[in-house]
């Protein structure tokens, strides 16, 4: 795009210099004519001037490297200001900063656009280059088949912008909304109520998740320290480095051996109690009978020993 920019430019400055040529020769040849007191001025024909290319791609370097050189003074007295872009006091300090050498200024170039300044003979090419007429003028929507849906109505004009969608001007069930503040309320507190749910489980996922690794980390840190090792049940550890359950579940084995433990001890002490007390039972039969004996031979007249 810059190329392009650049070749038309170019070219432009060439046509603009070959017009300052052709208006210059013309203007010299008029003047020459009003000195021999001509009855009328004789323009110049085309086909009486001539000039190469070469002068003209020289004029056109020049006049290029002078409107860069400008262009950049003025951008810098922009910048100064800081503006980011120019404005015609910009573009008159730059040209009073270039003029340093001939002394000019803006009055003397007004004055010599006003009188000694030849106009172009013909019509310059605007830059930069104005687009193509487009076909359809931008400021009217042309209406089409596809933008026509609609009827059109009798009271809208055909160059007016045709209606907008059904759906964004009536009500329907898509885009209808509730205003029911009791359904909103109790659908709010489900959906509180699902989200309370969901942090709960992810913190006790979490919370054993720590309990396993930590147990796991004691356990494998110092096996040896009893003030530090996993607690003990019964007979039983808790904590076995050998499963990959979880700790839950350890106690709960624990617990189950435990009390099958103890159920069987407790079996045992009373079967020996209760053989201990068969035989303290018959012992006591036997301490009673034989005093109920001896009772019987103390009363019994014949055995008393008369008093002496």
């Amino acid at each position: 795009m810059a190329d392009g920019v650049e070749a038309f430019a170019h070219h432009l400055m060439r046509v603009v210099c070959a017009q300052i040529v052709y208006a210059t020769a013309e203007n010299v040849s008029s003047k020459k004519s009003l000195t021999k007191n001509a009855p009328k001025k004789q323009p110049v024909s085309a086909s009486t001037i001539s000039v190469t290319e070469s002068v003209i791609d020289a004029f056109a370097d020049v006049a290029e490297a002078f409107a860069e050189t400008l262009g950049r003074a003025a951008n810098n007295y922009t910048e100064h200001a800081g503006r980011t872009s120019s404005s015609t006091d910009d573009v008159f300090l730059a040209v009073e900063a270039l003029s340093h050498g001939t002394h000019s200024t803006m009055k003397d170039l007004v004055k010599y656009a006003m009188f000694t300044e030849v106009p172009f003979p013909y019509q310059v090419p605007e830059f930069p280059a104005p687009p193509p007429p487009s076909k359809k003028p931008e400021d009217l929507y042309v209406r089409s088949e596809e933008h026509s849906e609609p009827p059109q109505k009798p009271y809208i004009e055909p160059w007016m912008p045709p209606m907008p969608s059904p759906h964004t001007y009536i009500a329907t069930a898509v885009y209808s909304t509730t205003n029911n503040k009791k359904k909103d309320a109790v659908e709010i507190g489900e959906r509180r109520r699902a989200v309370e749910k969901s942090l709960a489980q992810l913190k006790e996922a979490q919370r054993k998740d720590d309990d396993s690794s930590l147990l796991a980390a004691v356990a494998a840190a110092v096996p040896d320290n009893p003030f530090l090792a996993p607690p003990v049940i019964g007979n039983s550890r808790v904590y076995d480095e050998n499963l990959v359950d979880g700790p839950r579940d350890l106690i709960e084995d624990a617990y189950a051996n435990n009390a099958n433990a103890i159920t069987d001890s407790n079996m045992k002490d009373v079967s020996e109690i209760v053989s201990k007390t068969n035989a303290s039972d018959q012992k006591k039969q036997r301490v009673e009978r034989i005093l109920a004996e001896a009772g019987n031979e103390l009363e019994d007249p014949e055995l008393i020993e008369p008093n002496p």
